[in-house]
């Protein structure tokens, strides 16, 4: 055998070396097999196959400081072999793995055995070599990891990599495997570094580069963005109104996954706290830093609280810019910047908060799901108005003097002379809510201030605009309810109706949204009212309020709804005066009141009824004729509802009653049933001075029976006996009444609102 190795160096040598050590290990020759490796070695030192054979018994037998030896020895004698390199990528999955298997242990010591230059060199190879983008940066990822020395030359070049190739593949969608990986990975490493300073920071060290503050915002803004998303995104979207993004050119399939990822442990709003407490210390935000802790989500700290800590910060700045010397330092351009992103995170959190209350949106994401009807802003239109029937005259301050009535016919709402826009609107959320969070009201406007802050203020509406654009916030779907809701809190009704108009066309259309088309339809007619109500167009607001009550089931007919009237209870509703209010408020007490109330057919019905009161009394005190009888009849039905709370309009109208000598209304007899009302008409029918014609036109023979003697004696026994009759069904809901009445005369009613209609 001496002689036929002495010979020139073969391939099938080597294997026949390497064949009898394979023997020798079967027969558990473990020290035989060595020998043959070493021999094989010795002839062959730059036999690549001898050399990982030898290696390849060292690591089964699970020898880590031998099997380091040899892979180093590998690796710096041939470097290019493929073999090599599958080892080096099992190696790397070791060690990207938080809980390996017993061989994936073996593989992490073993690579912890090498030197650190080898170690080094392995990991810098091995990303150069990934065909796979997210797979390069991840061996990257690892080096930073593992030699933080590494962070200061390679730390941006892995967040530029990452950002290209994800503006190359999804330019549209931040829910993504690379954005995934910068945000929740890169960034917090390279953030918790200190091979790394920010700019200005301490410019002369050497040895570590300095970011530009430009770059370290824009990786805020992208964490911002990617945790927005994942808070936001419904899990299940098909068929679904409120998608919360925009539909991208290319869509990853791995959507589900990211999102289920970022929402363990401390979840979306929790995460994006926590990225931006690393970038406020990073970036030296003082002002910030003190109030740092109190900002954080999920102490359950509320809203409001958080949003005071910015406030006063807010106005801390305004206060020295205006006292300072005017030109902005460093130090005040970075405390403003720090103040706009806490805005933006606390503006896009509140935002979602309130709109997945009053759309019902589930933790998944899906209002297809969820139980409940959803919620509409809308202003009670009496809550700060107290009108008597007299014109110029308040029910509830008689001694105050008679202001002339307007010869132009327009309100004492008129906003032409104290804007509403002006007045402190206060926010109640009803108790016919059910369980809806207390803090709903605080959501909301924290939402509108901040928004109101980020949008107006000269320091932020640039850079805000710019962030809403890059975003796409106009396609968040979802977010319409705020937009709407923050212009009507504001006061904005032209705006409000222009949209609101156009949204009604769609609704109407074949492309309009399949899922709960009812309720938005609901909320649109409603909100509408309430606009057209304080731009004084009472005709508008009536027909819009009527159409809403109509989208729902029709009644019974006047005539049969007494079967259906034991089923159904009263409603609790807002509109029913502040001693039946359980809700939680924000702002002051007086000025504009706006109320949530579900898209229910009980709380459109309220708010109908004291809407069309509120126009009722309006348009009787602005009459100048005395012929206002249909206003009288309409209103008398009206008043029944949430009795007694309007009884003193009640009594007004009764001497108006008197004055004109008494009332004709041939449908009595069907609506009204409240028992007060009742004694009240049958005891000024029984004073004989009034003519009260309620009876229904009858036969022709009881009709002969007026041009007779003793007329009168026959209708008052007839009159008894109706309202004998009457009085028995005092004890039914007024709810179907009003339905069947509303339906009857709803083309009426809308009719006397107009400026020249006629009694």
């Amino acid at each position: 055998m001496a002689a036929a190795m002495a010979g020139p160096v073969t391939h099938s040598t080597a294997e026949w070396l390497v064949d009898r050590a394979k023997d020798s290990l079967k027969q558990d020759k473990f020290y035989e097999a060595k020998s043959w490796l070493l021999t094989a070695k010795t002839l062959y030192p730059r036999n690549f196959f001898i050399q990982h054979e030898a290696y390849n018994i060292e690591r089964n037998a699970r020898r880590v400081k031998e099997a380091a030896d040899l892979f180093c020895e590998m690796f710096e004698q041939f470097p290019d072999e493929s073999p090599l390199w599958k080892d080096i990528f099992h190696i790397i999955g070791a060690l990207e793995n938080d809980k390996p298997d017993v061989k994936g242990e073996f593989l992490k010591d073993m690579f912890n055995c090498l030197p650190e230059h080898v170690q080094r060199e392995a990991l810098l190879q091995a990303s150069g070599r990934c065909k796979d983008c997210i797979e390069k940066c991840c061996v990257m990822l690892l080096l930073l990891r593992r030699f933080p020395d590494a962070i200061p030359k390679n730390g941006t070049t892995l967040t530029d990599i990452l950002i290209d190739a994800e503006h190359a593949e999804y330019p549209t969608n931040p829910i993504n495997s690379y954005r995934r990986l910068l945000v929740c990975d890169v960034l917090p490493h390279l953030l918790a570094s200190d091979g790394i300073m920010i700019e200005s920071e301490s410019s002369g060290q050497e040895g570590r580069p300095v970011i530009p503050l430009q770059l370290v915002y824009k990786w805020l803004e992208l964490s911002i963005q990617f945790y927005a998303f994942c808070g936001t995104t419904p899990q299940c979207s098909q068929d679904s109104p409120f998608p919360a993004e925009s539909t991208p050119v290319s869509t990853p399939s791995n959507i589900k996954e990211i999102i289920a990822h970022v929402h363990e442990g401390r979840g979306p709003w929790g995460a994006m706290y926590d990225m931006f407490c690393l970038i406020a210390k990073k970036c030296n935000w003082t002002e910030v830093s003190i109030v740092i802790d109190q900002l954080d989500p999920l102490l359950h700290r509320s809203t409001r609280e958080r949003w005071a800590c910015l406030l006063g910060i807010h106005q801390w700045l305004k206060k020295t810019a205006k006292h300072g010397t005017g030109e902005k330092t460093i130090d005040e351009a970075r405390e403003k910047a720090g103040l706009f992103y806490a805005m933006i995170i606390i503006f896009v959190q509140s935002v979602w908060e309130y709109c997945k209350a009053v759309n019902r949106i589930d933790t998944s994401g899906n209002p297809c799901l969820t139980s409940g009807p959803r919620l509409v802003l809308i202003e009670d239109v009496g809550a700060s108005f107290s009108e008597s029937l007299s014109p110029g005259e308040t029910s509830n301050s008689g001694s105050a003097p008679k202001k002339k009535k307007k010869k132009s016919g327009t309100s004492p709402l008129s906003p032409k002379e104290d804007s509403r826009s002006k007045q402190t609107p206060s926010v109640v959320v009803s108790k016919s809510c059910g369980s809806m969070s207390s803090s709903l009201a605080d959501e909301f406007v924290v939402a509108v201030d901040s928004w109101q802050i980020l949008n107006v203020h000269t320091d932020y509406k640039t850079e805000f605009s710019r962030i809403l654009e890059e975003w796409n916030v106009d396609q968040w779907l979802w977010m319409d309810s705020f937009n709407m809701d923050r212009m009507i809190y504001k006061a904005k009704y032209k705006k409000v109706v222009e949209f609101l108009e156009q949204q009604k066309k769609f609704f109407q259309s074949p492309s309009a949204p399949t899922a709960r088309l009812t309720e938005l339809q609901i909320r649109c007619s409603l909100q509408l009212s309430c606009c057209y109500f304080y731009q004084e167009d009472y005709k508008s607001a009536c027909a819009e309020v009527l159409d809403a009550l109509k989208i729902f089931p029709p009644s019974l007919s006047p005539n049969s709804a007494m079967a259906e009237c034991k089923t159904l209870k009263r409603s609790t509703s807002v509109t029913q005066g502040a001693s039946g209010r359980d809700v939680t408020t924000w702002g002051a007490s007086t000025g504009r009141f706006l109320q949530l109330i579900p898209c229910t057919e009980s709380e459109v019905l309220s708010f109908c009824i004291r809407l069309l009161i509120t126009c009722f009394k309006l348009r009787i005190s602005q009459e100048s004729r005395t012929s206002i009888s249909n206003l009288f009849r309409h209103l008398i039905v009206l008043l029944q509802y949430d009795w007694p709370r309007e009884e003193t309009t009640f009594y007004e109208m009764l001497e108006k009653i008197r004055a004109n000598g008494g009332l004709t209304y041939r449908s009595f007899f069907d609506y009204v049933v409240n028992i007060d009302m009742l004694e009240e008409f049958a005891h000024m029918n029984n004073e004989g001075i009034l003519k009260l014609d309620f009876l229904p036109k009858s036969s022709s023979a009881t009709r002969a029976r007026t041009v007779t003697r003793g007329v009168n004696k026959g209708v008052k026994e007839d009159f008894r006996s109706a309202m004998e009759k009457q009085v028995m069904r005092s004890d039914e809901s007024i709810e179907p009444l009003l339905k069947g009445f509303f339906e009857e005369n709803q083309s009426h009613i809308v009719k006397l609102m107009s400026p020249a209609s006629t009694s």
